[in-house]
């Protein structure tokens, strides 16, 4: 060891810590013998130097604070050695201390010091071990603060006061040792608090439990105190723990609330440094509460009383809640209710029994951890009281007869209602019905009968309850008769019914005093009263009339009904009288009439179950014409073929139709025919002239075939004459035929000469006369004729 005192006396110490052998950290034996034969174990460095200081032959350790130099003196050291068990391998290396003098004065005080080591290569050592690791250990509250990093040596323990420097292998250094420096300050690093923990965590409530932990220091322990918080949050102390074995301190305390604590450790060491760790430690509560004692009060309670059930109930965290679990004579429960808390640990619940016989209940007490406690017991309930009649009334009062009558009563009993029933009797006093009465809604009982009597019915209601108790109580019921029969239907049938045929009117008539008479009053659609008619009965409640509508539409009617106590009813219905039959159509027989005939169709012979009230011909003639009636007129001037529609319709509009042809014959005939030359060549442009006899009747043009036409010719012989510039005139008889057609060819001779057409009729003036009577248009032409001389035609005229 190699010390250096400074003014409080401390010393810096230089240890060293040999690795033997093969370097497994393994100190056998023969490596142990070896070390200790060898002769240059301790052989001095061929120099050292440091911050300018020669080197010391003599030395065999260079070691300097502050630049001040300390050595062995040789003779003075000592060789100790420890960490060692024998001659068995030992993982931990033997330790070899020496003792140092102190040499060339004392270090002075002060807050950093600047340590020089000289230390050998692991390489230049001899084969009996292979190095030293070299150990400096500090003055207290002084720690390393950095060091002169050097080439294969490594520096660690930062922050310690025992600081580890381990030469490694430099076989290209030379000398084979090197000089390292390292700066000390004093303490400023807080103690280690290490595992803070509570034993036992988690701990039962109502049980202590203690906190400890591992607190260390370079420059010692001053204190430790710790600071409790509970689950809430709120302080219990700030309290100081107690040193054990070793570095271990203690605190033991006791919680009172279930959850989590809190605990904040903070040590203090010799140079005012502090350190804090926290911790913590769950309470648990895994204890079941305290049921001392279960009762009801009274016992036996009678039925309809409340049984007090009552239970004395502890638990170290308190009782969360207390339920009770009541069971009636048949086991059946409505499950747990919860119990109020009463006098300092008493919890209780009021119960109203509902039947007769002996209660179980179980008591159950949870604590705020969700343990649980049952205790159990029983109490017994007894009757001996009959069940209460109130309310006793009959619903309506008075009554009327006929009507159902409820007689009403609210019945209870503690125990249960077993039966109730009502005696009935009429006005003469006699039974007519001893009747169950209902349960209704709650209390409520009821039962119905029909009075058949008016006058005063008495009746008496008689409850029982399960065990055997009854009572009765009575009352009147006055009976009168105001209401009218009951007219339960009015209705035709069939209805609708069809126009001619028959319906019948039927009602159902009831009273319960009797029907007296029935009687149906009938309107026709047009309001018109038809007569208050007797209705007959059928049988049972049914009244019946059979009518026969003879018009359309809706029929009304009123059946009133007569009891015989005077009261009068009335029902009103509806007939709907319908045609739903359509009519039949017929036009007549076709017919053939000559041209300008004056015709009249005939639909009389049409039919209908009821009435027709329209008919309506319809066809064309030149345009659409309409004739109304069943037998109209109308004069066919143009000849041809008619279709004539004829619609019917009856007064519920039903229709049906049918036609009927009107064939016109015409009076005059027409004439076509060609003008050519002899060599069969068409003419146009020739004038062709109709004469009857010597008076001209049309005139006409040819067209560019040659041909001409005259129509509506009045038939009789006539004469055809034509003419063409540069062609002779010819003239030709032709005969026209009623409704026929005369064809007639001229052919006309070229000639030089003039010739002349004498005899020619021309038109002068056409006169149409139109007379319109209805929808009949007439048309009468008139033709007026002058006769002139035919003009001188020049050569090759005709």
């Amino acid at each position: 060891m190699l010390g250096v005192g400074v003014d409080d006396n401390a010393s810096f110490r230089l240890v060293g810590d040999f690795r033997f052998g093969n370097r497994d950290q393994a100190l056998t034996i023969d490596e142990f013998n070896r070390t200790l034969s060898d002769p240059n174990m301790f052989a001095p460095p061929k120099w050292s130097v440091f911050a300018g200081l020669p080197p010391r032959p003599d030395s065999r350790y260079d070691f300097s604070v502050d630049g001040k130099a300390f050595d062995i003196v040789p003779g003075s050291d000592t060789v100790r050695y420890s960490n060692f068990e024998g001659p068995l391998d030992n993982p931990q290396p033997p330790q070899i201390d020496r003792t140092v003098p102190r040499v060339n004065a004392t270090v002075t005080t002060a807050d950093a010091h600047a340590i020089a080591v000289n230390v050998t290569y692991e390489n230049t050592m001899n084969v009996g071990y292979t190095g030293i690791v070299y150990f400096v250990q500090l003055p207290p509250l002084t720690l390393l603060a950095s060091y002169t990093p050097t080439p294969s040596i490594t520096v660690t323990d930062l922050g310690a006061g025992l600081i580890q420097v381990d030469p490694g292998s430099a076989a290209d250094a030379w000398p084979g040792y090197a000089w390292i420096t390292l700066n000390a300050v004093r303490d400023r690093v807080p103690p280690a608090i290490t595992s803070p923990r509570a034993l036992p965590d988690p701990v039962e409530l109502g049980q202590s439990t203690t906190v400890e932990t591992d607190v260390s220091d370079y420059s010692g322990v001053a204190s430790v105190n710790i600071s409790i918080r509970d689950p809430g949050g709120a302080s219990i102390g700030n309290l100081t723990m107690t040193r054990g074995t070793g570095n271990v301190y203690r605190h033991t305390f006791l919680p009172t609330q279930v959850g989590t604590y809190t605990f904040n450790v903070t040590a203090w060491d010799a140079a005012g440094n502090s350190g804090v760790a926290p911790g913590s430690v769950f309470v648990q509560d895994t204890t079941a509460p305290a049921i001392s004692a279960v009762w009801a009060d009274p016992n036996p309670v009678e039925l309809g009383g409340s049984a007090l059930v009552e239970a004395v109930i502890t638990d170290l965290g308190g009782v969360a809640s207390a339920s009770v679990d009541i069971r009636d004579p048949y086991g059946m429960g409505a499950g747990p209710v919860p119990m109020s808390r009463g006098t300092g640990d008493t919890y209780q619940y009021s119960f109203l029994p509902p039947l007769v016989g002996t209660y179980s209940f179980e008591v159950t007490a949870a604590d705020p951890s969700a343990n649980l406690a049952t205790a159990s017991g029983s109490f017994t309930v007894q009757d001996t009281t009959p069940p209460t009649i109130a309310s006793l009334r009959a619903v309506p009062s008075p009554a009327e007869i006929g009507q159902d009558v409820s007689v009403e009563a609210t019945v209870t009993d503690p125990s249960g209602v077993a039966s109730v029933v009502v005696e009935i009797r009429d006005p003469s006093g006699a039974v007519v019905a001893i009747l169950p009465m209902t349960r209704m809604i709650g209390d409520a009982y009821r039962s119905s009968f029909t009075p058949l009597a008016t006058g005063t019915y008495t009746f008496a209601v008689t409850a029982v309850d399960a065990r055997g108790n009854s009572q009765t109580r009575s009352d009147g019921l006055a009976v009168q008769d105001t209401t009218p029969p009951s007219i339960a239907s009015a209705a035709a049938v069939p209805d609708p019914v069809e126009i001619g045929g028959s319906t019948s009117i039927e009602a159902r008539v009831t009273d319960p005093g009797g029907v007296a008479s029935v009687t149906v009053e009938i309107r026709d659609p047009a309001g018109v009263r038809i007569g208050n008619i007797t209705m007959t009965w059928m049988g049972g409640d049914t009244y019946r009339l059979a009518t026969t509508p003879t018009a359309l539409g809706t029929y009304s009617f009123i059946v009133f009904a007569l009891d015989l106590a005077g009261n009068l009813a009335e029902l009103p219905g509806t007939i709907t009288v319908r045609d739903t039959v359509a009519p039949t159509a017929n036009a007549g027989l076709d017919r053939t009439v000559p041209q300008h005939s004056l015709v009249t169709l005939d639909g009389s012979a049409s039919s209908d179950n009821h009435q027709i009230v329209n008919f309506t011909w319809t066809f064309d003639d030149g345009g659409p014409r309409t004739l109304y009636g069943d037998r109209p007129a109308y004069r066919f001037d143009r000849a041809g073929v008619f279709d004539i529609t004829l619609v019917v319709r009856d007064a519920a509009g039903n229709q049906a139709s049918d036609t009927v042809r009107v064939t016109t014959v015409s009076g005059s005939g027409t004439i076509r025919g060609t003008v050519r030359e002899s060599s069969g060549a068409m003419l146009p442009g020739a004038t062709v002239h109709l004469l009857d006899g010597s008076q001209e009747v049309a005139v006409a043009t040819t067209d560019g075939n040659g041909a001409f036409e005259f129509q509506e010719v009045s038939p009789g012989p006539y004469t055809l004459a034509a003419d063409l510039a540069g062609f002779d005139g010819k003239a030709e008889p032709v005969s026209v035929t009623a409704g026929e057609t005369a064809t007639k060819d001229i052919v006309l001779t070229r000639t030089a000469g003039t010739s002349l057409i004498q005899g020619w009729v021309i038109p002068v003036i056409v006169v149409a006369v139109v007379v319109i009577t209805g929808s009949v248009v007439y048309v009468a032409r008139r033709r007026s004729r002058k006769r002139v001389e035919p003009p001188t035609l020049p050569k090759g005229r005709a």
